[in-house]
């Protein structure tokens, strides 16, 4: 009920309450954006600056017509060439009559951060009620990065850091900086939500080693000596590849089980939530009057915990799959020099309980 009352008031007179610039009366029905300083000497910004304020009129005419569509096209054209509080407000109200309710949150909070002290209080007021409004819709993002000149991207598209709003349903944040390894989570979004994310990115590896490139030379000009007991052309030391195997089997092993533990979590915890919304239903559950909403939940519950369910059994099984590879890498890896006396049999069978077992003669 609130949000539809928010659409009633929004397409009754929304731009008169944003600020005067934008207002939309009988005797100004060709609203202009509020004029800036002009740059001196500058007559490609005063070219700008009027191809903008014409997108603007557009959009104001579009709007007093309802049409939502021309009218958010007009005002993202006039955004992109010059940037104001009046235009990042309307571009919102326009997005939010198209349910792009991510964008609309994005530039109400744009037009809140740009929108001058001189703002008379009640056109501030309104502003800021649409931007509630907005965010009922989504999930809000707080993002802190470091370095700080990190960009964020949401599905591969770059955001502001100070504002990421995200449509229901699930999303991919990611983190990037030149010389930095990039890094990303999934989020779930859903009406109302508020998250935090904090990415700390790890500079990436220079080549040759270390932070400072090739190895020094001594002076002299001479390369340094091979360690004793190395000939030119000796392979290189089997256990230092027998170890890198090793921790990047125990590494995929530790991920996978990450994931069987936390999606199996996230399944109990939706399949606790859909039950519980069953049980407020009734013995009739989803037939007769009961609310398109509710039912609309609860399948929605369901399908997450059998989602994620199914990913849980996945990451349970390649954790096993990883470890007994990894196990078997450890048994039966030859050692750089032969020992007499032993011999390592290993053989990989089919557990009834896990899947997959290891058995081993010495």
């Amino acid at each position: 009920m609130t949000t539809m009352r928010f659409r009633r008031f929004l397409s009754a007179g929304f731009v008169c309450a944003i600020s005067a610039a934008s207002l939309i009366t009988t005797g100004n029905a060709h609203a202009r954006p509020q004029p800036q300083p002009k740059a001196s000497g500058a007559g490609a910004s005063d070219a700008i600056r009027q191809k903008a304020e014409q997108h603007f009129a557009k959009g104001v005419t579009a709007m007093q017509k309802k049409d939502w569509a021309s009218a958010y096209q007009a005002f993202d054209e006039s955004f992109a060439l010059r940037a104001s509080h009046d235009t990042a407000a309307n571009l919102a109200q326009a997005a939010f009559k198209l349910n792009r309710f991510a964008v609309a949150a994005q530039h109400f909070s744009v037009a809140l951060r740009m929108m001058p002290t001189s703002e008379p209080p009640k056109r501030k007021a309104a502003v800021e009620r649409a931007f509630e409004e907005a965010k009922k819709e989504v999930t809000a993002v707080s993002v802190t990065v470091e370095p700080a000149d990190a960009r964020v991207l949401v599905d591969g598209t770059p955001q502001p850091l100070d504002a990421v709003f995200l449509e229901p349903g699930e999303h991919t944040i990611e983190a990037r900086a030149a010389g930095f390894e990039a890094k990303r989570e999934q989020v779930v979004a859903v009406k109302g939500g508020e998250r935090q994310l904090a990415f700390r990115l790890q500079k990436l590896a220079a080549p040759g080693g270390g932070e400072g490139g090739a190895a020094p030379v001594p002076d002299g000009g001479q390369q340094p000596r091979p360690p004793e007991g190395a000939a030119g052309g000796d392979k290189p030391d089997d256990s230092s590849t027998k170890t890198t195997f090793l921790i990047a089997g125990a590494g995929l092993t530790v991920l996978s089980l990450g994931v069987g533990i936390g999606f199996g979590l996230d399944s109990r915890a939706a399949t606790d939530d859909a039950e519980a919304l069953s049980s407020k239903l009734g013995a009739n559950g989803c037939s007769g009057s009961t609310s398109g909403a509710d039912c609309a939940s609860l399948q929605e519950k369901r399908d997450r915990a059998n989602r994620n369910a199914n990913i849980a059994t996945i990451g349970f099984v390649g954790a096993g799959v990883f470890g007994a590879a990894t196990a078997v890498i450890w048994l039966a890896w030859p050692d750089a020099k032969p020992r007499s006396g032993r011999a390592v049999q290993v053989t990989p069978v089919l557990g009834a309980s896990s899947g997959l077992a290891i058995r081993g003669r010495f």
